[in-house]
């Protein structure tokens, strides 16, 4: 959702959103990607998972390529916010966010991308259990921090 209202508010006249912090973020409900074969099964989020999930937030019939629905898809990223994202090396979703950071960057937008290489998707949620989860948290409230400074 980040994503989507990032692109809406690029084309406004006078967009207002500087900043946008993507955590594995699901960006294209429509390509399946070498990420979603290799972790698909065994590592958390699954594709069948993800394939309930998009239907139960689909209505029958919704086109998966709509940007609205897969911002990675768009074809212009020129004038989004600046941009962290984080991802998972063990996730059904790990390219797609590799492949969002490559775009904003060829369209000139400013991006970190940090991936936590043996992590899954969710591992934030678990700050107690993983020293990665703690380091990604800490990276955010960081960044976040700076963000809020320079505007």
């Amino acid at each position: 959702m980040a994503a989507v209202i990032s692109q809406r508010d690029a084309k406004c006249d006078k967009p207002c959103i500087c900043f946008q912090l993507l955590l594995y973020p699901l960006l294209d409900c429509h390509t399946r990607r070498r990420s979603h074969t290799r972790f698909g099964q065994g590592y958390g989020l699954t594709v069948d998972l993800l394939e309930w999930y998009l239907g139960q937030y689909l209505p029958p019939g919704t086109s998966r390529v709509d940007t609205r629905l897969s911002p990675l898809l768009s074809d212009s990223l020129h004038g989004l916010p600046r941009t962290m994202i984080i991802t998972c090396g063990l996730d059904v979703l790990r390219d797609e966010g590799r492949a969002y950071a490559a775009q904003l960057r060829a369209a000139g937008v400013t991006v970190e991308h940090k991936e936590f290489s043996g992590m899954r998707h969710g591992f934030m949620n678990y700050p107690a259990a993983h020293d990665e989860a703690r380091r990604a948290l800490l990276l955010c409230a960081r960044t976040l921090q700076a963000q809020l400074r320079a505007e």
